[in-house]
């Protein structure tokens, strides 16, 4: 019986990556191939391609033929690596610095009114809805984050608010990185995990993704570091430890999830791994604990919040209800739309909102049909992860306050932000062909099925499928980036070992 409840996880873990591989594939040709959609040089893309992937090997090669070095010294050059990359985000974070509007106007100008005047409901502007709170209740949580830092940092005499959040976002990115040196460093050794500390240096945006300050990069230290805690707890033979693990990772849970729903999917993919694994005990804790918290903190929040800063009838009827981002997922290229936008908000009356919200959502699916279904899930999962660029000018053109040269390839706009473009671009779609091979590897090899990186795959898999029924953008996968990368750094050194054994056999071929 033991051995049919192994056979059977094995089977599924097989059949996920089988699914993974099918989709990631697709995903893969449609942003590379298909230039009629994203107008860009296949030729060129698949060039940079090659050379990022050659690029990787060799490091890789010099990596194993100097590897007693970086065991030795593997915690200096993190250290080191980590401190270089935070200067320069906090050096580029001041040369780009913004001024929000929208979204990022609504929570980083509500978090100074909630800090200085005690009330953030009366701010706005031409960008920014008087009732932006009440429409978008999802962004409260990265209100409150701001909030936080800006109060502590009064505290002390800072008042440049851009500054400080620049500072904490790049902190906290710069930790997610070396995070997955150490998840890698823990699930397979240093090769890996200096590996992957190329991947990220040869990708220029994170060079400059601290002046971006919104949650999609505020909570990416959360999906890392939940996996990394996760491998402890998935190691651990004490009761007590798995405890305390699993309640940490409920906080962190609670707290990511506040800044970004999606945070979410990690945990689910870790209580997946539990299952598939036969880990019955440890996924009891783990989801007891994480329910229990995270309930807990979603509870006391919205008290606060609709005890003291809002009124909870005038949400009701205006909240946009959660199928509202289902539906606009439908139509046309699935992304964010006025249309659809004004729609929602026309309707007032709570009791009506989602049953007249999945009407709408069966109408669009009828026009669509299986088969146009399909090719708008493809469409939408190719915009998720086609953008080398993880979109930082979303946020980056934001009233820029220097004019620099940077601002000429960083922004839509500028004048070399094309060929900028194509460079990130090929750079993350060599990252994500590694990351697919990586998951080839783990179809074809029960030793690296049975590996816990699934949580890695899992979570990628997740954030890809739940933004083919979401509304999309690309920048909605960059707290998941660590986690890919994870995958690409297995990945490529899945195909290293493979190319060695090649070559092994060759010289014996020869020498017979």
């Amino acid at each position: 019986m033991q051995h049919f409840i192994s056979t059977l996880g094995d089977q599924f873990k097989r059949l996920f990556y089988i699914l993974f591989a099918l989709a990631f594939g697709l995903i893969l040709l449609n942003a590379v191939f298909n230039k009629q959609l994203y107008n860009h040089s296949v030729v060129a893309t698949v060039l940079l391609m090659g050379v990022s992937i050659a690029a990787i090997l060799i490091f890789s090669h010099l990596v194993q033929k100097t590897l007693d070095f970086w065991q030795r010294y593997y915690d200096r050059v993190l250290l080191g690596f980590l401190l270089i990359l935070l200067a320069v985000q906090i050096a580029f974070g001041f040369l780009l610095r913004i001024d929000p509007i929208w979204d990022l106007e609504a929570i980083y100008q509500g978090a100074i009114e909630w800090v200085n005047g005690g009330d953030f409901t009366a701010y706005s502007s031409q960008t920014c809805h008087a009732d932006y709170f009440y429409i978008f209740p999802n962004n409260l949580g990265g209100l409150a984050f701001l909030a936080v830092l800006f109060k502590l940092a009064s505290l002390i005499g800072i008042t440049d608010t851009y500054a400080v959040a620049m500072v904490v976002n790049s902190v906290m990115m710069v930790a997610a990185l070396g995070l997955a040196s150490l998840t890698l460093k823990r699930l397979f050794g240093v090769r890996h995990a200096v590996v992957v500390l190329f991947l990220f240096l040869i990708s220029p945006p994170f060079y400059f993704a601290g002046a971006v300050i919104y949650t999609d990069f505020f909570s990416i230290l959360f999906p890392i570091l939940l996996f990394y805690l996760f491998l402890r707890l998935y190691d651990s033979k004490r009761f007590s430890q798995c405890f305390v693990l699993a309640v940490f990772m409920g906080v962190l849970a609670a707290v990511g999830m506040l800044l970004k729903f999606t945070v979410l999917i990690a945990v689910i993919a870790a209580g997946i791994c539990l299952l598939l694994n036969k880990q019955l005990k440890k996924l009891l804790i783990l989801l007891l604990c994480v329910a229990i918290v995270v309930g807990g903190v979603y509870a006391a929040f919205d008290h606060y919040m609709y005890s003291t800063h809002l009124d909870r009838e005038k949400a009701e009827k205006m909240n946009l209800p959660y199928l509202h981002w289902v539906m606009m997922g439908l139509n046309g290229g699935g992304g964010f739309n006025n249309e659809d936008l004004f729609f929602s908000l026309s309707l007032n009356d709570p009791a009506t909102k989602n049953q007249i919200e999945l009407q709408r959502i069966g109408q669009r699916l009828s026009e669509l049909g299986v088969v146009g279904t399909l090719e708008l899930m493809l469409s939408k999962a190719t915009v998720a992860f086609y953008d080398g660029t993880f979109a930082l000018s979303d946020f980056l053109d934001d009233n820029p306050q220097n004019e620099t040269a940077l601002h000429d390839y960083l922004l839509y706009d500028g004048e070399h932000y094309a060929g900028y473009r194509l460079l990130c671009t090929g750079i993350f779609m060599a990252v994500l062909l590694l990351m697919l091979f990586g998951a080839f590897s783990c179809l074809f090899s029960h030793a690296n099925r049975a590996s816990p990186v699934m949580v890695a795959y899992l979570s990628v898999f997740g954030i890809m499928l739940f933004l083919t029924m979401w509304e999309v953008q690309s920048r909605y996968i960059n707290n998941m980036l660590p986690l890919i990368f994870v995958c690409a750094a297995f990945g490529s050194q899945q195909l290293y070992d493979a190319l060695v054994r090649v070559k092994k056999l060759w010289h014996i071929k020869k020498a017979v």
